[in-house]
């Protein structure tokens, strides 16, 4: 059965807390997207709508919600991630997924994860080369696939292309986990799996759907 993961665009700790909500009794995990507005065009929190949550967080004075029900990904995209891996770690992740493309410090932040017994992936886009992904691949725990070059927006379309880049990687990597974020939905979940996809990450395909737990359901019987 196909792994579901909901992803998360939150604009502040509130909008987490109640998505989180929604998905929390039907999946082991969900996905964050944490976005800068320098990496993305649109910034989600803690770059915008934070009310000292954050610090909060990586102070350990507070948990994230409903951390003892669900994992945590954080999905970063953002200008020099090395710089706050730790920050992130501390919140509670239970695996931080780094894109490739914003970083020349990958093998730093991997460092940094497995030192806290934190999972690692590594996120490229359709357009970026996948043999980008050699030097680290032996360290990390997954891959993920962006279906679209345009990163951090809810409802993007999938460019098909990357379902030859998927196609590559599971030749390539056959024991790797390899996960699709971005243009993931009924009609494009099957061809995604059948291409070698693990993990399907959705967003709009589950908080839009009008009954959530069917959604999640139908996405896994892909």
């Amino acid at each position: 059965m196909t792994i579901v993961v909901p992803a998360i665009i939150a604009k502040n700790f509130k909008q987490l807390e109640e998505k989180v909500s929604l998905v929390k009794d039907f999946v082991d995990c969900v996905q964050v997207d944490i976005t800068d507005g320098k990496f993305t065009r649109h910034a989600t929190w803690p770059y915008v709508g934070d009310a000292q949550e954050y610090a909060q967080l990586v102070q350990e004075e507070i948990g994230l919600p409903f951390w003892e029900e669900v994992d945590y990904e954080f999905h970063l995209m953002v200008e020099k991630p090395e710089a706050t891996v730790s920050e992130w770690i501390k919140s509670g992740a239970s695996r931080i997924i780094v894109q490739l493309e914003s970083t020349t410090e990958m093998q730093a932040i991997i460092d940094m994860c497995k030192a806290s017994s934190v999972e690692v992936g590594i996120a490229l886009k359709p357009s970026t080369d996948i043999s980008f992904l050699d030097p680290f691949i032996s360290e990390i725990d997954c891959i993920q696939c962006m279906g679209n070059d345009v990163l951090g927006a809810h409802g993007s379309p999938l460019d098909i292309s990357v379902l030859e880049k998927i196609k590559t990687l599971r030749a390539t990597y056959p024991e790797m986990p390899i996960a699709i974020d971005i243009g993931v939905h009924e009609d494009t979940a099957h061809d995604l799996v059948d291409a070698g996809v693990d993990i399907l990450v959705a967003g709009s395909a589950i908080f839009d759907a009008e009954h959530i737990e069917q959604a999640i359901q139908n996405l896994r019987d892909m």
